[in-house]
């Protein structure tokens, strides 16, 4: 298999309303012969750098394709579409700062496998805190 990954950001670029607007993206290549052998993930974020005081804020969105023989099942996201690999979709994620070192943050998953019109909608509100 072959993976890269790419990121382009700008600090400050609408005169510092918005701390960082980045934009990202990832891809593999399974050298398989079959025609299911490559995922991709496009996706933007903006707002503060790093999320870990009261304020702070970052939203990100991506959407990504991932062929069924792209990659070993075991490895992708296990929360979009339970991990499987055949599925493409949009994840939607915003992480509010509420104290120092800890987040509230929101995950909403919209998924479909590539295949068929099975699809899973999930949201996953998750506090963190950081030692």
């Amino acid at each position: 298999s072959v993976a890269g990954s790419a990121e382009i950001g700008f600090n400050k670029p609408f005169g510092g309303v918005v701390e960082r607007v980045a934009l990202y993206g990832s891809g593999i290549y399974n050298p398989d012969p079959s025609d299911d052998n490559y995922g991709w993930l496009a996706g933007l974020k903006f707002g503060s750098k790093k999320v870990h005081e009261f304020g702070d804020w970052q939203f990100k969105y991506m959407y990504r394709y991932l062929a069924k023989d792209a990659w070993l099942d075991t490895f992708p996201d296990s929360d979009f579409f339970d991990g499987e690999a055949g599925v493409k979709g949009h994840e939607f994620i915003l992480n509010i700062g509420i104290f120092k070192n800890t987040t509230l943050d929101f995950d909403y998953y919209y998924a479909k496998q590539i295949d068929s019109n099975e699809d899973q909608k999930l949201l996953q509100v998750d506090i963190v805190t950081k030692f």
